[in-house]
């Protein structure tokens, strides 16, 4: 028996030596593997006790699906007590929730917003710094689910928050959010190293937000990229998709000990990135031991292995064998949609556009009639601009560099960017030949045409199939001619010039000005430049004789000394000068490009708010015209120590303080334009209007109930008369100049010789420092903005003046982002940015935005928006009227309060011109009231896209801030927008909507709300909370407040909604 026992206990002793050291992982690292190629490893394990079973996670397979659904949070619960800051409460769960692998009978509930299980391993329902001292948190508990709900606010700034979260047990997570919650916080789920952050975490305001739901997924089965994780350490599979992150894996033995580990495990498709999968490379490379390739990187996509008709990345797209000639030849119009499906719906490859191209080409060229293909041939020849060899050059030579997917990638190089020449080449050798190619297919089929092109579902990832007809394809061929008309202006006159030629014009020859610091001398000479209102410059003024230069800089009201100027000016088209002139210190430096000397003649003089300049030009170099490339001026405080010198650049006109009021320069115009290139744009411009008109025929006369590429909208016609009476315009200005009228915040203004869509042939000139930039400029077109109002002779009897007078009163433009629009700004003080919003400039009382949005005149103090009142007898009761001048394109709301300091009530909104009074018959028994008029300009747009007119944001909120819909700027529980709905004040936090009122009646159960004009209410009923609430009365219109539920009044216990939408 002792022998035994001894055995037994060396036995026992011998398992507990074992288990001493914890289970490891041994595996030092995974391989990498490649996609189509089986991939197997076989982990290992130290210490523990064996069996073990594995287990793995990654970023983003964490066992739960993230779904959203409609809010529906509702205030249950009973009270726990739980009113505290920072601290946490233990609680058991009525059954065991599963949560990542693991199942708790208990959590902890956080004041701050989540729930946990144990360390890092918990719910973020609404993380933040919260505190519930003047709240609680709820419990509602069921067999089967339980309800946390939280009611607090947040510490750091007391706005409230109102949210919850229900467990069931099966393992789901609902997160709801009431009203408040209005500056969001951390949502989702965690378990130690796996996190799932939800979208919306810290997305801005969660207040009745959609429900988040996170479902749990089967927790077995896992695949990464089509590998997967057997439970004694097998992974196996063969790769389906690439991926490169970390994985997470557990070993747990047969105590139930447990180890993890992170992995690096990188899956490649494309080693080499030549586009071809690097399995499939592989079929080459292992075929001919002798052949020279070995390796993937040998295998080249332009070589053809096989000798067939295709290229190795055209076997590869085709799904052909690269190592057997043969292939099917691509001959039919359903194989060249195969292409252009794949090409659309797989990582793009420029080799697919050959094979398209190709394959339509031999289509149309065994059947010359089938004019479907020709529409996809015109199609195919567009894209196939993109594979031209060209290109890669050409972007190259600006920095950039493209790969053969088309990705993009690198920097504009300013120092290196090629001359346009070599971009007018690019245009007239590539661009244009494919626009006139594509044009010819679709020009030969006929305009009685019964047929159609067809865009299916079986080929393209579309909802539905659509067509193009006769009438598509002359739309189509309308946009050729347009853009074909585009082209030729730029390659005409906009990029063969360098790009460092014309920012800024310099006016004369004019007589010589004297340097005397003063600048009566430059009384005629046009300003070139205005500084924004923000800048200290006030304008600069350029001018030039037969042998000098003259630059005036002059500052605003600010008492400054200028001290000195440089910069870089344009003398012709060959010649530049950079200059330094810093008359305080009695130092001047100049330097010609085409002499390469420098001269100590410059001139300057300087006074309290001015400097001036004379560069003398030295003989041997003309002076045509001249422009300003850049400049930069020194200031200095009068009185202060130099070393408080202040430079402020002005170098380009899409930087501050520049706006360029003057770039009209007619010699060096006519120096670098093609009068025949321009010819022909006209031309063509002509051709795209007719066959655009044309096009409108052939698609409203469409007797088919197919779905096309262009749709006829009957309920649109006026618009589409509109639209074509324009069009017609613009063509008959081709010839000879027509009035335009143009609708607008002035009313209708009629511009004599103006083309509404004049601005498409804006020549923007390109300069180094403008390019990456280019469409900015082309945004917001300033007065004296175009280089050429004729644009290239387009327009040969268009002039500065009748564009600028377009610019000043034409389309509610503004370019300073203060919410008044230029031509107001210019009718005003001449300037698209000289008016400040906020300053009331005429010390009326009303600022100028304030002005601008009652129609009244900034400069005239006499001229402000007031509201008087009358009393009116009318049988021996007195009623109020209310009266204001009204002004054409507002809208007014009349507002009432029993005393000051009292909330105002809406009495009549949307009050439209020229009605300009309202009657209050209301409040006759009242001793006193007070009254309030507010003006709208209706239709003014949403600037910051939130939802808020902004009229109303800037009455109710005092700016156009994107984040004000979602916030509660009064910290009453209902954000902006909902206050917006319901016609509240959101600056008032005793103004809100709400039931005020209920109870039972005779007639039934009563229900009170505050009622507000152009509102409708709808009621809602619910037998307990936690229900879908059911309609019992929807519609119910201003001035009504009240429902009597007549229904429902017998029940014991029941739930009422009140829901406000604006009409």
């Amino acid at each position: 028996m002792k022998r035994t026992g001894m055995v037994v206990g060396l036995f026992a002793w011998a398992i507990a030596i074992g288990s001493e050291a914890e289970v490891g992982i041994a595996t030092p690292a995974l391989p990498d593997g490649d996609v189509g190629v089986p991939y197997s490893v076989s982990l290992t394990a130290t210490n523990g006790t064996p069996p073990y079973n594995w287990d793995w996670h990654f970023p983003g397979d964490a066992p739960y699906a993230e779904i959203s659904e409609p809010n529906s949070f509702a205030a249950t619960g009973v009270a726990q007590g739980w009113q505290a800051d920072d601290n946490m409460w233990q609680m058991a769960l009525p059954f065991d929730f599963p949560f990542f692998g693991n199942s708790y009978p208990s959590c902890w509930v956080d004041s701050n917003g989540a729930i946990w299980f144990d360390v890092d391993c918990g719910i973020a329902v609404l993380i933040d710094d919260l505190n519930t001292t003047w709240g609680d948190i709820y419990i509602d508990t069921h067999a089967s689910w339980i309800t946390i709900r939280w009611e607090g606010t947040y510490y750091y700034n007391t706005p409230p928050v109102s949210f919850s979260v229900t467990l069931t047990d099966d393992g789901s997570i609902t997160m709801k959010y009431g009203s408040g919650n209005a500056y969001g916080g951390d949502i989702g789920v965690v378990s130690d190293d796996v996190v799932v952050e939800s979208p919306f975490s810290q997305g801005g305001s969660m207040g009745y937000a959609d429900n988040i739901v996170f479902q749990p997924l089967l927790p077995t089965d896992i695949l990464l990229a089509g590998l997967s994780l057997s439970t004694n350490g097998v992974i196996s599979g063969t790769p389906t998709s690439t991926y490169s992150n970390q994985v997470l894996i557990t070993v747990v033995d047969d105590l139930g000990d447990s180890a993890d580990r992170w992995f690096e495990l990188v899956l490649y498709d494309d080693r080499d990135n030549d586009g071809m999968l690097d399995a499939w490379e592989l079929q080459i490379a292992d075929a001919n031991p002798t052949d020279g390739i070995e390796t993937i990187y040998d295998v080249l996509r332009d070589d053809n292995y096989d000798g067939d008709a295709f290229s190795n990345i055209e076997e590869f797209l085709l799904g052909f064998d690269p190592v057997v000639p043969g292939g099917d030849p691509l001959d039919t119009i359903e194989e060249g949609l195969e292409l252009m499906a794949a090409a659309l719906t797989n990582d793009f490859d420029r080799a697919y556009v050959s094979l398209i191209d190709g394959c339509f080409e031999t289509v149309v060229a065994a059947d010359p009639s089938n004019h479907a293909a020709r529409v996809y041939r015109a199609a195919s020849r567009l894209v196939n601009l993109l594979n031209h060899d060209g290109q890669d050059g050409f972007l190259e030579e600006f920095g950039f560099t493209s790969s053969w997917d088309f990705e993009v990638a690198g920097e504009f190089d300013i120092t290196h960017a090629p001359l346009p020449d070599a971009v007018v080449d690019f245009f007239s050798t590539h661009v244009l030949p494919a626009i006139d190619a594509s044009y010819a297919d679709l020009e030969v089929i006929p305009t009685n045409w019964s047929g159609t092109a067809e865009i299916s579902t079986t080929y393209f990832p579309v909802d539905e199939t659509v067509y193009a007809d006769i009438g598509d394809i002359t739309g189509a061929m309308s946009a050729l001619k347009l853009l074909r008309s585009k082209v030729l202006t730029l390659t005409a006159q906009s990029l063969n010039v360098d790009y460092e030629k014309i920012l800024m014009p310099v006016d004369g020859p004019v007589a010589a000005i004297t340097m005397d610091g003063l600048n009566n001398d430059w009384d005629g000479i046009p300003v070139q430049l205005i500084g924004e209102y923000n800048s200290v410059v006030e304008y600069v003024k350029g001018a030039r004789s037969a042998s000098s230069i003259y630059l005036l800089v002059q500052l605003r009201g600010l008492q400054n000394d200028v001290l000195g100027l440089e910069g870089d000016l344009f003398i012709g088209v060959d010649s530049s000068v950079d200059f330094e002139a810093s008359p305080a210190w009695g130092y001047t430096n100049v330097w010609f490009s085409e002499t390469g000397t420098n001269t100590s003649d410059m001139v300057g003089a300087y006074s309290n708010r001015t400097i001036e300049i004379e560069i003398p030009v030295p003989e041997g170099i003309e002076v045509p015209n001249v422009s300003i490339n850049w400049l930069s001026v020194e200031y200095l405080p009068i009185g202060a120590d130099w070393w408080m010198s202040s430079w402020e650049d002005l170098d380009s006109p899409i930087s501050n303080p520049i706006e360029v009021v003057l770039q009209n320069h007619p010699d060096f115009m006519e120096s670098v334009r093609s009068p025949l290139d321009l010819s022909s744009a006209k031309a063509n411009l002509n051709e795209a209007v007719d066959l655009c008109q044309l096009a409108n025929e052939l698609i409203k006369s469409r007797t088919d109930s197919l779905m096309h590429f262009i749709e006829y909208d009957p309920t649109n016609e006026v618009e589409r008369a509109e639209f074509f009476s324009r069009l017609q315009q613009v063509e008959l200005s081709l010839d000879s100049p027509q009035p335009v009228l143009e609708t607008n915040g002035l009313g209708e203004v009629v511009f004599e010789q103006v083309v509404h869509l004049g601005a498409f042939y804006q020549p923007a000139y390109l300069t180094r420092s403008m390019l990456p930039e280019f469409w900015e400029i082309l945004s917001q077109p300033l007065d004296g903005s175009f280089p050429d109002p004729t644009f290239g002779g387009v327009l040969p009897d268009m002039t500065q003046y009748k564009l600028d007078e377009y610019l000043r009163r034409s389309g509610e433009m503004d370019v300073d982002g203060d919410g008044i629009p230029n031509g107001w700004e210019y009718l005003y003080c001449g300037h698209p940015t000289h008016f400040i919003a906020h300053l009331d400039d005429d010390n009326d009382g009303q600022s100028n935005f304030d002005e601008y949005i009652s129609g009244t005149d900034p400069t005239h103090a006499a001229s402000c928006f007031r509201a008087v009142f009358n009393v009116q007898d009318v049988g021996g009761a007195s009623d109020i009227i209310i009266s204001w001048d009204a002004a054409e394109g507002r809208v007014y709301d009349v507002h009432w309060s029993p005393a000051l300091g009292q909330d105002f009530q809406l009495l009549e909104a949307g009050i439209e011109y020229p009605m300009n009074s309202y009657t209050d018959t209301l409040h006759r028994a009242a001793s006193t009231g007070f009254y309030r008029v507010v003006v709208r300009r209706p239709g003014e747009g949403d600037w910051d896209a939130d939802g808020l007119p902004d009229d109303w944001e800037r009455h109710y909120l005092g700016s156009m801030d994107a984040a004000d819909a979602n916030m509660d700027s009064d910290g009453d529980g209902q954000d902006n927008i909902r206050e917006y709905i319901a016609g509240t004040d959101p600056s008032d936090e005793a103004s809100f909507f709400a039931m005020v009122d209920a109870g039972q009646v005779a007639a039934g159960f009563v229900i009170e709300w505050y009622s507000v004009p152009d509102r409708t209410y709808s009621v809602k009923w619910a037998r307990e909370l936690g229900e879908s609430f059911q309609v019992c009365e929807i519609g119910i219109e201003y001035p009504q407040n009240t429902y009597t539920d007549t229904v429902h009044s017998a029940e014991n216990e029941r739930f009422y909604q009140v829901d406000v939408q604006k009409k």
